[in-house]
């Protein structure tokens, strides 16, 4: 009865997207569902902010516009990202991923392939533990809900190095907010260095992250330091891409504080 009533759901919205503003009869019609029926599931769906009622037809509304902003930006970002994380895989050798956040869990949307030959294979698409992940422990650090809902949930020890201990897995994630780097020591995948910087939007919110997937065993502390100083980099260019790079905001922030400072207020003489 649930799923029906869903299915239902999505058809409305279906039809009020592709063809606008519709009234009552119109929508019963078109989804062939009794008219009755049809005006309990559109008032449902105007509290829920799916829909808003103009008059007597009913459009699209906020949650639904809020929604289709949230995909449009999950898609765009790809884009935007694409040409430095292929700079940047050619560039380690080790393959290079976009994450995005998937409720508690974390995703990679994309890969760039590197040059070193052996492969990690970690599907796209696929949802992964948030607090195992150096991506999924990049989104916790910088949303405190989320950091909650991993912190009082279950944590499934998925490596012996996956930590699990709650105030361990706090520490963790205030050490990453305030470095801005996420690093998973084979805590995920046995023999996996995750290494993850958060892509913040405009609004200060972290709405991807960049990562490398490295050989622990191709590694020494030179080429992880360099790992992790080209990551930022690219990071901060594709920022800069978005106009969204908190850098670029702290210096325009700290020159105005500067201009201020030196200048001098204009004093009128009495005549």
């Amino acid at each position: 009865m649930e799923s029906e009533r869903l299915k239902r759901i999505f058809e409305v919205l279906e039809q009020v997207a592709s063809r606008g503003p519709q009234s009552l009869s119109q929508i019963s019609n078109r989804v062939s569902i009794p008219t009755s029926s049809t005006h309990d599931l559109l008032k449902a769906m105007t509290r829920a902010g799916i829909l808003q009622a103009h008059g007597k037809e009913y459009d699209l509304g906020p949650a639904t516009y809020r929604l289709a902003f949230d995909v449009q930006d999950r898609f765009s970002i790809i884009n935007i990202a694409a040409q430095e994380l292929e700079k940047l895989a050619q560039l380690v050798g080790f393959d290079v991923y976009l994450a995005v956040q998937s409720g508690a869990h974390v995703m990679y949307a994309a890969r760039f392939r590197g040059n070193e030959g052996i492969k990690v294979m970690i599907p796209l698409g696929q949802s992964l533990y948030g607090h195992a992940t150096a991506a999924g422990k990049i989104f916790a650090a910088f949303d405190p809900e989320l950091q909650k809902t991993i912190l009082n949930g279950t944590r499934k020890k998925i490596t012996p190095k996956t930590i699990t201990d709650p105030k361990a897995l706090e520490r963790e994630f205030m050490r990453i907010k305030s470095r801005r780097i996420s690093i998973s020591n084979e805590e995920s995948f046995e023999g996996i260095i995750g290494i993850s910087t958060p892509i913040t939007g405009v609004d200060g919110r972290v709405i991807a992250a960049t990562h490398i997937s490295a050989f622990k065993g191709k590694l020494d502390s030179v080429r992880m330091k360099k790992l992790c100083s080209e990551l930022g980099k690219a990071t901060l260019r594709i920022e800069e891409s978005i106009a969204a790079g908190p850098q670029i905001k702290q210096f325009i922030k700290s020159e105005s504080s500067t201009a201020k400072k030196t200048s001098k207020p204009v004093t009128r003489k009495a005549t």
